[in-house]
């Protein structure tokens, strides 16, 4: 028994985290809104610009 109850546990273990990240990445687009949306678009612009001007 001892096996099968590790096992439930590790189950129950990554069941749980799973949980947990999914709620944090729901909050985490709920806090960033529609101002991650707008910046999105924009962000491998800017970085090819950083590059540019480093090289």
């Amino acid at each position: 028994m001892d096996a099968f109850k590790m096992i439930l546990e590790a189950v129950a273990g990554l069941v749980l985290f799973l949980y947990g990240v999914s709620r944090l990445s729901e909050s985490l687009q709920r806090l960033a809104g529609d101002r991650m949306k707008k910046s999105w678009p924009r962000l491998p612009k800017i970085r090819w610009r950083e590059w540019q001007r480093v090289r």
